[in-house]
């Protein structure tokens, strides 16, 4: 309920925004052009996320077809992207306003700034595009595995409670972050369809997985034995 209370003030507040933009004339100036595009850009932001979310939540069922998360990515990906290229170029039409005055308005014309828009939100659609499209043409196995330890590994690092730090612990988890991944990503490499050394990688990689779960279970066997030690 609070997710969806959440999701709600999003949205309302943001349709407020566009609205008053729109119906007041003293508002359409640069600034209140490019805040109404952030509003925008915001509920996209939040609607590619939150609904399924509060879906997965009531429902049983949590599986999501290819298409539906290719969908997902591909928005979440340009509106983020786009928020970014928006504020920045918010930050450039306050510094315009403040240092270049007397030029401001023939900087920021409209269509200068119709212009940005456009620009913004088609090269962030092509750039998502691009990464979506590259994304899943590659095998996930492998890749999920080094995404998986890498961040595994930092986030027991750094979230771990104080009475579990240990320096033998901490060896451990920086050798698997600084030296495991890099050998999986050699071998996530090596044995794509287009390699021709892929044998040779196919045998780097499951070896390199091998040991890396004899790590992870020495790694997890090591903090619960010195979490049982100062209990």
């Amino acid at each position: 309920m609070v997710l969806l209370l959440m999701y709600l003030i999003t949205l309302s507040g943001n349709f407020l925004v566009i609205t008053v933009v729109r119906i007041n004339p003293k508002l359409h100036t640069p600034m209140y052009f490019f805040l109404s595009n952030l509003s925008v850009l915001d509920i996209c932001f939040s609607s590619t996320i939150v609904p399924r979310l509060l879906i997965n939540t009531l429902s049983r069922d949590r599986s999501i077809s290819l298409l539906g998360c290719a969908l997902q990515m591909y928005f979440h990906l340009s509106s983020g992207a786009n928020e970014c290229v928006i504020l920045a170029v918010m930050a450039y039409d306050r510094y315009v306003a403040i240092c270049m005055s007397l030029w401001y308005m023939n900087i920021m014309s409209r269509m200068v700034c119709a212009y940005i828009a456009i620009g913004s939100w088609g090269s962030c659609f092509i750039n998502a595009a691009i990464h979506v499209g590259l994304a899943f043409h590659l095998p996930f196995s492998s890749h999920l595995t080094v995404v998986s330890i890498y961040y595994g590994t930092i986030l027991s690092l750094y979230l771990r409670p104080h009475s579990a730090y240990s320096p033998e612990v901490d060896k451990v988890v920086s050798l698997i972050y600084t030296a495991v991944t890099p050998m999986l990503n050699l071998a996530h490499r090596t044995n794509a369809p287009y390699s021709p050394v892929r044998p040779i990688g196919q045998k780097i990689r499951y070896s390199i997985i091998a040991l890396a779960q004899k790590i992870i279970r020495q790694r997890y066997s090591t903090i619960q034995r010195y979490a049982n030690v100062n209990k």
